[in-house]
């Protein structure tokens, strides 16, 4: 398991622990920051893992968090900037998200258009690439099995883009610190994203 808490730009601390035998974890001194951490935890021997978001808002504070382990696989492929294969795409951005649960991991390809995504819950696995300027690609690829690889290339086309911002409140205040995410509906339905607000509550 991991507690990822990110509580400026430049501060990020991770620790890391095993179960116990009952399946239990804890982790002491998690601060107070006003941003979300993840947990994160996977079995290497089974291929299962699970995932889960949560945020300390006062201090003493004990958060109890139940995470639930599914078998678990990989995505890997090549983007490429043309058609006929003979351009790959460097520095593209891959999301992969698991249709049900909308789980998502993601990469950026190397200097081959390679990238490769683990630890997507077995499904159905939808793949978005975004290159910079636009282009993009979409595809569905199957996970059948834990520790199951999928191949899925995709060649990136280019449409117009947009933006989207707006303001987070509670009613009456603006929030600032709140994650934003973004998930299209089709053919975008795998291109998620994600923003933090900022003092004032706008993204």
């Amino acid at each position: 398991c991991s507690d990822s808490i990110d509580g400026c730009d430049v501060f990020h601390v991770t620790q890391e622990t095993i179960t116990a035998a009952d399946g239990t974890f804890s982790f002491d001194y998690v601060m107070v920051t006003g941003r979300i951490f993840g947990i994160e935890a996977f079995d290497p021997v089974t291929n299962h893992g699970a995932s889960i978001k949560a945020m300390v808002t006062h201090d003493g504070q004990i958060v109890d968090l139940a995470l639930y382990m599914r078998a678990r696989g990989s995505v890997q492929g090549r983007i490429f900037s043309s058609a006929d294969n003979s351009s790959p795409a460097a520095g593209a951005v891959v999301t992969a998200t698991e249709a049900g649960t909308g789980e998502f991991g993601q990469a950026v390809t190397d200097f081959d258009g390679k990238y490769r995504i683990d630890k997507i819950p077995v499904g159905t696995v939808n793949v978005a690439a975004l290159a910079n300027g636009g282009p993009h690609a979409f595809g569905t690829v199957a996970l059948t099995q834990g520790g199951a690889v999928a191949t899925l290339d995709l060649h990136l086309v280019s449409t117009p883009t947009g933006g989207v911002e707006g303001i987070v409140t509670d009613g009456v205040n603006p929030i600032g610190g709140a994650v934003v995410g973004l998930q299209g509906g089709p053919p975008m339905w795998s291109m998620v994203t994600s923003v933090y607000t900022d003092a004032t509550g706008h993204f």
